[in-house]
């Protein structure tokens, strides 16, 4: 068996509000909601310089999670209050029933 790796998992929420939950799930552990040790913690406020949501005038609440994984490729969602929605900023595609998913790829330790 390989060795799990831990992954940190980030997001920027670039909406207008602040979500007051942010949880993670994906193919690593079926797709199951709201689990507890999935729920990201905001770690502070990003500006972001590059990009669709760049605005020097703004901040945006940035949230972490960090798991161990064994290495492979992952499909995930973020559920931001209830909303299953993916990270525009992060990589992504379409599954084979057509939903936007985004994608981990998890390399082993050297």
């Amino acid at each position: 068996m390989s060795e799990r790796v831990e992954t940190v998992f980030s997001y920027i929420h670039v909406m207008p509000s602040t979500p007051t939950e942010v949880y993670l799930a994906g193919s690593f552990n079926a797709w199951k909601y709201r689990q507890a040790e999935l729920k990201m913690t905001r770690i502070g406020k990003v500006e972001l310089r590059n990009g669709p949501y760049a605005n020097p005038d703004t901040t945006y609440p940035e949230y972490q999670l960090k798991i161990f994984l064994s290495p492979g490729v992952y499909e995930y969602k973020l559920i931001v209050d209830g909303e299953w929605v993916y990270d525009t900023m992060q990589e992504s595609r379409p599954n084979s029933q057509g939903y936007i998913n985004n994608v981990k790829v998890v390399n082993p330790n050297k």
